[in-house]
């Protein structure tokens, strides 16, 4: 099995990484945050750096080794 690496980055607070296994083809970003039981909803998301759509989680492909950001967006943004 192959890692995925989930950061958070919350507005306040500590940075959280958390690393995920999937398979070698990779998995849906979807896939990938519900295993790590992290919610998306009000966080900016980008794999490898690239920003995504995160309402479109489960067509958004996540390679295996990819690095997975969760940022808080701030409050009024």
């Amino acid at each position: 099995m192959a890692k995925v690496q989930i950061t958070t980055v919350p507005v306040k607070g500590q940075v959280n990484s958390q690393d995920v296994e999937v398979k070698e083809s990779g998995a849906s970003l979807k896939e990938v945050l519900s295993s790590a039981k992290f919610s998306w909803s009000g966080m900016q998301v980008a794999v490898n750096g690239e920003p995504v759509d995160a309402t479109k989680a489960h067509l958004v492909h996540v390679p295996s080794g990819a690095k997975v950001t969760l940022t808080e967006r701030a409050r009024g943004s």
